[in-house]
């Protein structure tokens, strides 16, 4: 083991002896460096990181606990001894206070001494280094939960509510103090039934993470969709101790798509009157969408009503299919509509001439979600 080691001392004679002591303890190798006072200290603080340093307490540029407090403050990585010619345990709790880990005087110097306070030091800081780090993580991550956009419930392994951000309080309607310390299933929020219950149980008490959709009822008996993902918290030793909850509302999406799919019925039908069909683009899925009437007009089978956009422009006109290809490709440009006419040669090998017009959708946001066209033979 080798330990980058400052000793910061003004008396030569104590410095002299430091470097003996350090050269009996055979089951560590330092690599040393002496300086004499505060200000070549910090300059060798401030350019190299030292495992430990150790500093005299009476340097002659240094006020009392101002040596200890700078080098703290240069690098509070690493570990410091402080040493004394007075034996004032006072003193040297008010110096573990200032980031020192161990206090030492100089009558009780000796290698077994040195060596254990050294590697004491180093064990302390390490540990206190690593809890910093560990409060850093849990603070960043606090605050990461309490800013979610999602709703966050963390409950015990008995389903007891201990956690809730802003989210779920502005979602649910519920405040925070209302619902800590009770069970989730007794507050009636989520509406399921025992199979599904018994489902996500299965699945989180096996270690796995259940995703899908939820219905919930708010405080004011409003049913709302969430889609949730819930997933265990274990302990270093493998155990579920909490359950973490984490939803996103889509009730205004989950309606959006029900007025859509209530639309495409009432469309169809007029569609198999008229002569015409229609197809969708979802812009969050990318995929076109086709009606059976659409399949009709092309005198295709209908394959789950999925026509991939090459196999449809094969049946476009060579001389039209450069025009149609832009058509559809000014929905990536968010263009309010348009309207094209094409001719199709169909599998039998008749011409049909057909009217092509789209229009984009939004939600309540003012967000793009759909683009619905019509053709007409």
């Amino acid at each position: 083991m080798k330990v980058k080691l400052l000793h910061i001392e003004d008396n030569p004679s104590d410095a002299i002896i430091f470097e003996r002591l350090l050269n009996k303890i055979e089951s560590t190798d330092f690599e040393l460096t002496q300086v004499d006072s505060l200000k070549s200290a910090s300059e060798a603080v401030s350019a190299i990181h030292f495992d430990v340093v150790v500093i005299d307490l009476g340097l002659p540029d240094a006020d009392g606990f101002t040596g200890p407090k700078r080098v703290h403050e240069l690098d509070p990585k690493t570990a410091i001894i402080a040493v004394t010619g007075e034996q004032d345990f006072n003193q040297g709790r008010e110096l573990m206070q200032l980031g020192a880990q161990d206090f030492l005087t100089k009558d009780e110097l000796t290698p077994y001494t040195l060596s254990k306070s050294i590697l004491f030091a180093i064990e302390r800081n390490e540990m206190v280094n690593e809890l910093e780090n560990q409060r850093d993580k849990l603070l960043r991550l606090s605050l990461a939960v309490e800013q979610s956009s999602n709703s966050i419930i963390i409950t015990n392994h008995s389903g007891v509510i201990q956690y809730v951000n802003k989210r779920f309080e502005d979602l649910s309607g519920f405040d925070k103090e209302e619902v800590v310390g009770k069970n989730a299933t007794a507050l009636s929020m989520f509406i399921g039934s025992n199979n599904l219950l018994s489902e996500i149980t299965g699945v989180v008490g096996g270690g796995g993470e259940w995703t899908g959709v939820l219905q919930a009822k708010n405080k004011n008996g409003r049913i709302q969709w969430l889609k949730s993902k819930i997933r265990g918290v274990e302990n270093a030793v493998g155990e579920i101790i909490y359950y973490l909850f984490s939803s996103e509302d889509i009730t205004e999406q989950k309606a959006q798509e029900e007025r859509l799919r209530a639309y495409r019925v009432k469309l169809e039908t007029s569609q198999r009157i008229a002569d015409f069909g229609h197809w969708d683009y979802n812009f969050r899925s990318k995929c076109y969408t086709w009606s059976q009437q659409v399949f009709k007009i092309l005198e295709l089978p209908n394959d789950g009503r999925v026509l991939p956009m090459e196999k449809f422009l094969k049946l476009v006109h060579a001389e039209d299919r450069v025009a149609v290809k832009a058509y559809f490709e000014r929905i990536n440009k968010k263009v309010k509509s348009a309207k094209v006419e094409y001719r199709v040669i169909l599998p039998s090998g008749k011409t049909k001439y057909l009217e092509d017009s789209w229009e984009i959708f939004k939600d309540d946001e003012g967000k793009l979600t759909h683009v619905l066209g019509v053709i007409h033979d």
